[in-house]
């Protein structure tokens, strides 16, 4: 079972600042410092999220360029819906 922050949906998207996520992955998932991600489960601590440049393109998980990252609780805090 996923716990989740307060308010937070597993079929909501979320915006969040680029620089939440690790530099190597900022070039694919960045659109004017910004970018779109969904939840998809908790793993121990921390969140596994698809994360996408574009948020229409989180409808394609087959993708290229959709891309699955670890945020912590504090950092899933910082996203807006």
């Amino acid at each position: 079972m996923i716990t989740l922050p307060i308010n937070m949906s597993l079929t909501q998207t979320y915006v969040a600042q680029a620089a939440l996520f690790p530099t190597q992955l900022r070039p694919q998932i960045n659109c004017a410092g910004l970018c779109y991600f969904q939840l998809v489960h908790a793993v121990g601590p921390n969140y596994l999220v698809r994360v996408v440049a574009l948020p229409h393109r989180l409808n394609d998980v087959h993708s290229r360029r959709v891309f699955t990252a670890r945020l912590d609780a504090e950092q899933i805090a910082q996203a807006l819906p």
